[in-house]
């Protein structure tokens, strides 16, 4: 989050992120090594989807309502692509069957793409874990692989040959995410791009704290008492973990619904201001509380709640921030809460300067989830990062399906933007 352009860029194209983007515009088992990069780019050996698979039912949408939402999810064919996750998850299941029903169940991100991966005050890292749940660790690749071969289709980038961008970004991804098995960390030093991003960062707080205030919508009486009544959950959650704060810095100061996002646009957010550390403005704090996804009807997938606030709250502590407010999924709920980061950086596509930099940011991302595929859970044991391993054939497989799941949708975008009368 973070400064004047945020705001103004904020009401109008979104972030999915855990917190708004300042530039977004808001409205209302195998164990073998991936293989290398001479693989050639695999053709396709199953039928494409179908439209239905991918698309969204008009007479079903609720948004059809919101006009700025459906212009959001219209600019692009990754836009819609971030809408549609259900259904993107619902067919990777499908398509990739009896290949993962042995694999282990591990802790996935649930919704990464290209635009997920932000630089904060916390570091870099992919954000937005609203659809965490635990499942086999190729859903998470294929998520990220087909949003890099639309990413590169965008851009306008070479899509044929060994040597394609499309190819070339595949494989910088599965390096990444081989390395990060064989316990590869991020680097120290940033890539080019994600220091361009850093180099945005201010001190002044005041754009941010206005564009928090403008993001807030009205609420209703039943609503607002959700969002205090989670407030209190927080503060009780704080306390016993031993957060030392003054009671008045948890003082309520105004409050609002949330309409920004556009994988989460559907979901339930309140947007809460609190009087901080001191009375004065400058330092008051932004809470958001964020319905969690519920994956529990997913085919391949197992609900995992609290994985928004465990993947914060990791962030948190490796960072070695404990001012920041408790990530906490709140008990009997399905909210969860985060404080929002004054400093804070989105990759946009149409921003990233060149095709370096978007080889740099495939690797950190596979980085990142190999990272997050060993975590253990309350609910699951760390993985053999042996039984994470892909070999040449499955590799043949993700490359596969990420061409036939961008062409897919390709397909659903336009049928899409013709149901709801977008014009071109």
């Amino acid at each position: 989050m973070r400064m004047l352009g945020w705001l103004l860029l904020a009401l109008g194209s979104c972030t999915a992120g855990a917190q708004v983007d300042p530039t977004a515009q808001a409205p209302a088992a195998s164990a073998s090594a991936v293989a290398s990069s001479s693989t050639p780019p695999a053709t396709a050996s199953e039928p494409p989807l179908a439209i239905g698979e991918l698309g969204t039912d008009p007479a079903s949408l609720d948004a059809l309502k919101d006009v700025e939402l459906i212009r959001r999810i219209s600019e692009s064919p990754h836009a819609y692509f971030r809408f549609i996750n259900t259904q993107f998850r619902n067919a990777a299941c499908k398509r990739l069957g009896a290949r993962i029903a042995t694999l282990p169940k591990v802790r996935l991100h649930g919704d990464p793409h290209v635009e997920q991966y932000a630089v904060s005050s916390l570091g870099r890292a992919l954000i937005d874990f609203d659809d965490a749940s635990l499942g086999p660790a190729a859903l998470d690749l294929l998520r990220f692989a087909t949003s890099l071969v639309l990413t590169a289709r965008q851009r306008a980038l070479p899509a044929s040959g060994p040597s394609s961008a499309e190819h070339e970004l595949l494989t910088a991804f599965l390096a990444g995410y081989r390395d990060g098995l064989a316990k590869g960390a991020l680097p120290k030093e940033m890539p080019a791009f994600a220091k361009a991003l850093a180099a945005k960062f201010e001190r002044d707080r005041s754009p941010f704290l206005l564009a928090a205030d403008k993001a807030m919508q009205p609420i209703d009486a039943a609503n607002e008492t959700l969002a205090r009544e989670g407030l209190t959950a927080l503060i009780q959650a704080e306390s016993k973990a031993n957060y030392k704060r003054l009671a008045s810095y948890y003082t309520l100061k105004k409050v609002g619904t949330l309409k920004l996002g556009i994988g989460s646009a559907l979901g339930r957010k309140y947007l809460l201001r609190l009087e901080g550390p001191t009375a004065k403005a400058e330092d008051d704090v932004i809470l958001e509380l964020k319905e969690v996804a519920d994956r529990s009807n997913s085919p391949c997938l197992e609900s995992f709640p609290s994985g928004a606030a465990d993947a914060r709250r990791e962030q948190q502590e490796l960072a070695n921030n404990r001012s920041l407010l408790l990530p906490t999924l709140l008990p009997g709920s399905t909210f969860w809460t985060n404080e929002w980061l004054a400093n804070y950086e989105e990759v946009r596509i149409k921003r990233l300067g060149s095709e370096t930099d978007l080889r740099d940011l495939a690797r950190e991302a596979g980085l990142m989830l190999a990272a997050e595929h060993q975590k253990s859970s309350a609910v699951s044991p760390a993985v053999d990062p042996a039984l994470l391993a892909i070999d040449d054939e499955f590799e043949i497989v993700l490359r596969t399906q990420a061409q036939e799941l961008a062409r897919a949708t390709q397909t659903a975008y336009e049928a899409f933007r013709k149901d709801f009368n977008v014009e071109q």
